[in-house]
């Protein structure tokens, strides 16, 4: 037990000078190749110890790769070391290789803010070298005359006080390009230059050779039988190019348009009963010499079809007691028409909504029988509850938003009705501002929302007029006007008109505002001074100076009530002597004070070009709350118009007056006809004369019903141009 007990302690005392040794050794030395001793086995009297041999991975020096300590950042004016680093990815303790370092300068270019990286490496140290990009102090525009610059800064993506980018530059000539080639320049060549100024900073200019225009030299169709190239050619967008077609754009080549124009033709062939028409290709030659296009449409028509039998299905409870004769446009035995199909898939939609279907899906099922026959069945089925997530407005330059979303009868949140819908286009279009207005909706997937899009084009609202010609009431006629219908895009308007004819001089100042006080009440006066010449059909003058102020406000849905009060001073003087009597007694001066109300009623599509709907308007005006001249005056006013063809109007007017006095009424008050209510009169060649004279004296009672067809001449649109059949 002695002898264990001091080997023992011997064993302990051995393990214990090796445990230090290589501990010592691997304070000061890379961690190597294990000694050959670690594999003996060594042996005390008394006491066997066996050692396990150990596998070490091989960890030699020249494989060993120290950890990065620390980053310097060299060159650096405007952006944070800080920045570079995390941009570069590169952290310090970690292990830093070859492609780590590569990774970071392709990291640090990808950020766009430089023109040069370096990155090396010295022991544990990362050194990063960088070049910074120059910010943008001005961008210009050269050489461009066909778009103006805001248009051009607004289609690129840089900026002023952005980073210079060769890569944001290249995409921004590209864009360039593309909204130059939809206005039919494709030559246009585009070289962007760089200005450099102290501080880093530069000035980039795009200097822009437009090039020629590229105009549609000629259009023809292959494949068609039914139809004649002049009549296709009306039906699209794109026109042949004309000297008279200055000011026009629809005979300059785009490549977008063409795809519209097989949207046309398609339309067109549909509504005529044409089911399986199809555009099978389209072709546009550049002519060289030139450097205009021919566009080559080849169609396949197939045949007409004709509708042999139309049918309702519903699926829904109730729905079969509305009664849809009336509101089915598409008819036995009639071609098939496309357009007769969807105003008859508006209508049951709009009929639907009224008796409480707010959402309804209508589709219309389509069956061929037969060589070239078809049946139509509408199958109506109940739709999800949809809600309005939020409306997009579009197209308003000038126009401010809140103008827009006043007359929008749906808001963020309602149920979404197409009835409503209607309206806002109708409320949109009265106001006059906008040439077009286009709503559509679409469906959130996966959703019950909607989200409704507002497109409108505006027309040019801001007028400054120089004219002369010849009227048949006030004989030749030079007027000066400049009138403003958006002033600030608030629809507020403003006008100032001078006239000169040889009956009449005039001047006029006029201002409405569409919301007063922020609320749906229009507002506004006129002041006006006319000095009117009426000798030659009643033998005296009349000069008339005052003003008008005025309100109006809606009761219901295209149902307002308007106001207004009148103050004037009119002077009849001059009279010939030889005039009738009854004129010859009232030469002097009078005061009129009047007070206006009427109702109205307006279902017309268009405020200022109505081809569809209608307008009834009442009128009482009040004479005598002050001044000398008391009397009451009525007007009834009617008119509607239709489609008689697609580009035919027929439009039916019917007026009534009536004069209920109370004392004498004045001859500047009385009713004069002009050529405008009875088409082929003279002015005032209508009513009471005095029977010696010859003098026109004005009615009391009128009656007004008269015909009127629109219809195009066969001359270009542009010219604006159109024939009337009264």
């Amino acid at each position: 037990m002695l002898i264990i007990r001091n080997y023992s302690r011997s064993l302990f005392f051995i393990l214990t000078l090796l445990l230090s040794y290589v501990k010592a050794n691997s304070q000061d030395y890379y961690p190597g190749t294990p000694s050959s001793s670690y594999n003996s086995n060594y042996s005390l009297p008394g006491l066997k110890v066996q050692t396990k041999k150990i596998k070490v991975k091989n960890t030699s020096i020249e494989n060993y790769k120290p950890s990065t300590k620390k980053i310097f950042v060299q060159g650096n004016l405007r952006l944070d070391s800080g920045v570079i680093i995390r941009d570069s990815k590169i952290k310090e303790f970690k292990v830093t290789n070859q492609k780590a370092l590569s990774n970071a300068v392709k990291n640090l270019y990808s950020t766009g803010y430089y023109q040069d990286v370096k990155i090396s490496k010295s022991g544990n140290k990362v050194y990063i070298k960088v070049i910074e990009n120059p910010i943008i102090n001005k961008i210009a525009f050269e050489g461009n005359s066909e778009i103006k610059d805001d248009m051009l800064a607004d289609e690129i993506s840089l900026k002023v006080r952005n980073v210079f980018s060769i890569d944001k530059i290249k995409n921004d000539v590209l864009k360039i390009q593309n909204l130059y080639k939809r206005l039919g320049f494709f030559s246009v060549s585009i070289e962007p230059k760089k200005i450099k100024l102290d501080e880093n900073r530069v000035n980039l200019v795009f200097e822009i050779n437009e090039g020629l225009e590229a105009k549609i030299k000629k259009i023809n169709f292959l494949g068609n039988k039914e139809f004649s190239d002049s009549i296709l050619k009306d039906v699209i967008y794109s026109k042949e190019s004309r000297w008279y077609k200055f000011w026009s754009s629809s005979d300059k080549f785009d490549n977008d348009r063409i795809n519209y124009d097989k949207d046309l033709l398609k339309k067109y062939y549909f509504d005529n009963g044409y089911i399986d028409f199809r555009t099978l290709s389209t072709t546009s030659q550049l002519v060289s010499t030139s450097k205009n296009f021919i566009i080559n449409f080849k169609l396949y028509e197939g045949k007409r079809y004709k509708v042999t039998k139309v049918g309702l299905e519903s699926k829904i409870k109730g729905f079969n007691n509305i009664k849809t004769e009336k509101l089915i446009k598409q008819e036995k035995n009639d071609w098939f028409s496309s357009k007769k199909l969807e105003r008859s898939i508006d209508n049951l939609v709009k009929k639907a909504s009224e008796f409480g279907f707010a959402f309804v899906n209508i589709r219309p099922k389509l069956k061929k029988v037969g060589k070239n026959k078809v049946e139509v069945t509408f199958v109506v089925s109940e739709g999800q509850k949809f809600y309005v997530e939020r409306i997009n407005i579009t197209g308003n330059l000038k126009t401010h938003d809140k103008v827009i979303r006043r007359e929008v009868e749906l808001v963020e949140g309602d149920a979404f009705n197409l009835t409503k819908l209607d309206q806002t286009e109708r409320n949109l279009k009265s106001i006059g501002l906008f040439e077009s207005v286009t709503l559509n909706y679409d469906e959130i997937p996966e959703t019950n929302k909607t989200i409704v899009d507002l497109e409108i084009t505006e027309r040019s609202t801001g007028e400054f007029s120089v004219g002369a010609g010849f009227s048949s009431l006030d004989g030749a006629i030079g007027n000066v006007g400049i009138k403003e219908a958006n002033l600030f895009g608030e629809a507020k308007e403003l006008s100032l008109t001078l006239g000169l004819a040889t009956r009449k001089s005039s001047i006029d100042l006029s201002y409405t505002e569409p919301y007063f006080m922020e609320k749906d009440i229009a507002a506004g006066f006129d002041i006006f001074n006319v000095r009117r010449n009426n000798k030659s059909y009643s033998g005296y003058k009349q000069n008339s100076v005052g003003f008008k102020v005025r309100t109006g406000y809606e009761i219901l849905d295209d149902f307002r009530h308007f106001s207004s009060y009148t103050l004037k001073r009119d002077k009849i003087h001059d009279i010939d002597p030889s005039t009738s009597r009854f004129i010859q007694a009232q030469e002097g001066k009078y005061t009129t004070s009047m007070f206006g109300q009427a109702l109205q009623y307006d279902k017309l599509n268009d405020r200022l070009n109505p081809t569809d709907g209608y307008r009834i308007r009442f009128d009482v005006d009040f004479y005598g709350l002050g001044g000398n001249t008391r009397h009451m005056q009525t007007e009834f006013k009617a008119m509607s118009f239709y489609k008689i063809f697609e580009d035919i109007i027929a439009s039916n007017f019917l007026e009534i007056g009536y004069i209920m006095p109370i004392n004498d009424v004045k001859i500047n008050n009385r009713i004069f006809l002009s050529g405008d209510q009875i088409r082929g009169f003279k002015n005032h060649g209508i009513g009471p004369r005095d029977s010696i004279s010859g003098d026109a004296l004005g009615g009391e009672q009128y009656i007004v019903l008269r015909n009127e067809i629109n219809l195009p001449l066969g001359l270009p649109e542009e010219l604006g141009v159109n024939g009337l059949i009264f």
